[in-house]
């Protein structure tokens, strides 16, 4: 066991770019099968308005919810934008996170604790971005505030650390594959 907490703690180099690249293929294959549109159907009359843990849990799924072609109506491009601009963040913002969290000499569990919290930052900034691409202000005076205050709940964050910690733990085992 020893040998273990060692090979945990050592200062090795890494791939960062690889590194990266998984933690946001990974974020990609999560939000393409949860919250495509037929998912997003099927949770939405699950969840229908229930409480509890685990009806929000699920309803966290719905973050990043897309559609393959916008709906029809007058702001329908827009939603669809906001959509995939959302998307579009959370994986940039992912991609460059963790490739800084992974340069240079780094041990496993700062990769991991960094990649955790990187991801959980590019929820966020992903969901706020979408939040200022939203067609609809819905009286909260500005799409800043809208993006900041409507869009950032507790399924966002609980999606942040779920997802989060599934990518944590994909870059700590490729990142111990790949180091040089």
């Amino acid at each position: 066991m020893p040998e273990m907490s060692i090979a945990l703690v050592s200062m090795q180099r890494t791939r960062p770019a690889l590194v990266a690249l998984i933690a946001v293929v990974v974020d990609l294959v999560v939000v393409a099968a949860l919250a495509n549109q037929s998912s997003t159907s099927s949770i939405t009359h699950h969840v229908d308005g229930r409480g509890g843990f685990a009806n929000r849990a699920l309803e966290s799924l719905l973050t990043f919810r897309w559609r393959v072609s916008p709906l029809d109506g007058q702001a329908a491009q827009h939603l669809w934008g906001a959509q995939l601009a959302g998307i579009g963040a959370f994986l940039l913002v992912t991609f460059v996170l963790v490739f800084l969290a992974a340069f240079g000499q780094v041990n496993l569990f700062q990769t991991f604790v960094s990649t955790w919290v990187g991801v959980l930052a590019a929820a966020v900034g992903g969901i706020i971005v979408r939040g200022l691409v939203y067609p609809f202000t819905a009286g909260t005076g500005s799409r800043v505030s809208l993006g900041v205050f409507g869009f950032v709940t507790g399924e966002v964050t609980f999606f942040g650390l779920a997802c989060g910690l599934l990518v944590a733990l994909v870059v700590v085992i490729v990142t111990a594959i790949t180091r040089t």
